[in-house]
């Protein structure tokens, strides 16, 4: 363990210096084992990474659960590589003269995130 962090909502960052480690403990064993053994109810997160997303029409249905795969197909970024997307504006808000709005785009990994930018 490289480096543990609290977080003012109580929640906890840890830094793992073996990449293997952190494999093992994002897989559903590791992930168990982990969350058993501390003593408040705990879920571990993977981290995301954001884009925020200029200029997209509002015409594009985001809220569809298919909507990231499709991006993805689309821009030829790994399967999965997507964990969710939404307005940053909620849609009940957007004026009627409003053609695009900003998305805030999360992706799994920083390797998608820079190929995106």
């Amino acid at each position: 363990v490289r480096m543990v962090q609290r977080l003012r909502n109580g929640g906890l960052i840890v830094e793992l210096d073996n990449k293997q480690l952190a494999g093992w403990l994002k897989g559903p064993t590791g992930r168990m084992l982990l969350e058993s053994q501390l003593d408040s109810p705990a879920c571990i997160r993977d981290r995301t990474y954001s884009i925020v997303i200029q200029f997209l029409l509002i015409t594009y249905e985001i809220e569809r659960n298919d909507f990231p795969c499709h991006i993805e197909a689309e821009n030829h970024l790994p399967p999965n590589s997507i964990a969710s997307i939404h307005w940053i504006k909620p849609p009940q808000r957007h004026t009627k003269e409003q053609r695009t709005a900003f998305a805030l785009l999360q992706v799994k990994d920083v390797e998608t995130a820079n190929n995106i930018l």
